[in-house]
Parts: C-alpha cells; sequence; structure tokens
C-alpha cells in the first residue's frame, strides 16, 4: 500500500473539517441563516462584525445611510417600550408590534420581503427557505419578546403609580431634551387637561381586570 502524502492527510483533515461544520450547520436550530446556507453562512456573521469598520473607513460612515442609518434603526427597535409608553400616555388603546417581532424570530432586514426570497424563512412561502425556521425555538423567541415588553410596560407603568399602561396621563411622562433639561409632554403635544385620558367607569373596570389578573398569578404561583 502507497503511503499517503502530507497534503492527502491536510485535505483530507480539512474536507473533515468541513463536513462536521457542514452537518453542524443542517441540524443546529439556533440560526435559520446557517440552516438554509451551511458554511457560506458564517460570513453574513463575520461581515456583519466588521461592517462598522468597512462603512466608516472604506465605503461611508455609519450615519450617512439614507432615509435612517443602522444605528439609528436599532436605536428605535430597542425604543419600541418607551414608544408604546408615549402612546398609552396620548390616549391610544393598543398598539402593535410587528418588525421588532419579526426580529426576535430571526429577521435580518434583507429586505427580500416582496421577493420571496427571505433567507432566513419569515416573509416567504418557499420551502428551499422555510425549511430554514424552526417553529419550535422561533415561537419561544417570539414569546419570550411579547412577555419582556409586556413587563417593561407594566414596570413603568407601576412606578408611576397605576396599575396598567393605558391608566398613564400626558402628565406622567417627560420628553428629554438634550442632557440636562426635559419637556412635559402635555406641553410637548399641546394637550389640554383630561385629552386622552380614561373615563372614570373605564378606569374602574381596567383596575378590576387587573387586580383579577393578579389574584390568578398568585395562585399560580402558589
Amino acid at each position: 500500500m502507497g503511503r499517503i502524502s502530507t497534503g492527502g492527510k491536510v485535505a483530507g483533515l480539512a474536507a473533515a473539517a468541513l463536513g462536521g461544520v457542514v452537518a453542524h450547520d443542517l441540524t443546529q436550530r439556533q440560526h435559520a441563516i446557517l440552516r438554509n446556507f451551511p458554511v457560506i453562512g458564517h460570513f453574513r456573521y463575520w461581515v456583519e462584525t466588521v461592517g462598522p469598520e468597512l462603512r466608516q473607513y472604506i465605503v461611508t460612515s455609519n450615519d450617512e445611510e439614507r432615509p435612517f442609518s443602522r444605528d439609528q434603526r436599532r436605536w428605535v427597535y430597542a425604543s419600541v417600550p418607551e414608544n408604546a409608553l408615549v402612546a398609552f400616555a396620548l390616549g391610544v388603546d393598543m398598539v402593535n408590534v410587528g418588525r421588532e417581532a419579526m426580529l426576535s424570530i430571526g429577521c435580518i432586514q434583507a429586505q427580500k420581503c416582496h421577493t420571496d426570497h427571505c433567507p432566513v424563512g419569515v416573509a416567504t412561502q418557499n420551502p428551499r427557505y422555510t425549511r430554514g425556521l424552526d417553529p419550535t425555538s422561533k415561537t419561544q423567541r417570539l414569546a419570550n419578546y411579547v412577555l419582556a415588553l409586556r413587563r417593561d410596560l407594566l414596570k413603568v407603568s407601576e412606578a408611576v403609580g397605576v396599575v396598567h399602561p393605558g391608566l398613564l396621563t400626558a402628565d406622567d411622562i417627560d420628553i428629554l431634551d438634550g442632557q440636562r433639561s426635559a419637556v412635559p409632554l402635555r406641553q410637548l403635544y399641546g394637550y389640554e387637561p383630561g385629552w386622552g385620558e380614561l373615563s372614570q367607569g373605564l378606569t374602574d373596570d381596567l383596575v378590576h381586570v387587573m387586580a383579577h389578573l393578579g389574584e390568578d398569578q398568585g395562585e399560580d404561583d402558589g
């Protein structure tokens, strides 16, 4: 039997390592992009890591993207609880969450929603891409996001002294203006007293509902 050359051994080890990476990518359930694009999907995460440096020193600064820079978009997505609190204080009955919920199940903002070629399987019916979306783990992530958002809204409401964000008023929130000054929400939007507030009957009903939910939660914990 002939001896295997050093080059052959190296090539064999490289092929085995590559095969291991492919097997791992196809079986893992955390990243849809890796399940759909084994091996090459890792480059996406690498590019995301070095992206800010490339934009700053080679292409353009991260703040020159239009209409909003990526940093601005990330700030907005992270500020959903604050925006929702402002909306409730101004009198909305409910808030809808769209993009943030999609991000929680793996959206990477590829801007392919209208093409049926979403690479992570979120906004497509194409089996080529939906196979990367694991419903079991993604439903749990979405539930975690919704529960965390609800928790944040209730915590701020409790700090103000009400049991539900729907009871917040324009007097309860100040908008920071720079580093050291703030403007009351009522003043900023020119709200008259009573605007956006629930009637006493609806307030009593909401307090009653929240009290029962608290009792039910206490029984479950017990």
